[in-house]
């Protein structure tokens, strides 16, 4: 006799639920991944131009046109697979009560595998202070505490 096997999704407590989460990547800060290579400077610059429409480059506004994004959408599965490996992030810093459907992403492009991005969840606590970061002599500017990433694939 073949007995059917339910999953229930949502059942059981969270640290279980948080057990059976699988990273498929790994996320760096903008600095980290040009530090490493992962990221050039003109990947910089497209980064810039997508996140705001323009970047500023030694404190003056640079005009910039940006090389087509590739692929112009993330596809299901890496949205998926990104939106996982956070799921994974925040079980580890103890938010227990995540759920990978309180997640999500503005995609600014793939450059050699790394996918620059912005996450978005439920749980972090932001602070509305505008952040400004620099990198190769890129500002970024933020509204709050939330930055952009490079996610790469394991």
């Amino acid at each position: 006799m073949i007995m059917p096997v339910l999953f229930f999704a949502g059942c059981g407590n969270s640290e279980d639920r948080c057990a059976d989460v699988v990273s498929y990547g790994n996320f760096y800060t903008l600095q980290m991944a040009y530090d490493k290579g992962l990221i050039t400077f003109e990947d910089l610059l497209d980064i810039a131009y997508f996140h705001g429409g323009g970047v500023i480059l030694n404190g003056e506004v640079f005009n910039h046109t940006p090389r087509p994004k590739l692929p112009e959408e993330l596809s299901t599965e890496m949205n998926r697979k990104i939106r996982q490996s956070h799921l994974a992030r925040l079980c580890g810093w103890g938010e227990l009560s995540a759920g990978i459907d309180n997640i999500s992403l503005d995609y600014y492009g793939t450059f050699n595998d790394a996918v620059a991005l912005m996450v978005h969840d439920d749980y972090s606590d932001l602070h509305s202070t505008v952040t400004q970061i620099v990198v190769a002599e890129i500002t970024f500017i933020f509204p709050n505490t939330n930055t952009i990433v490079i996610w790469m694939q394991k």
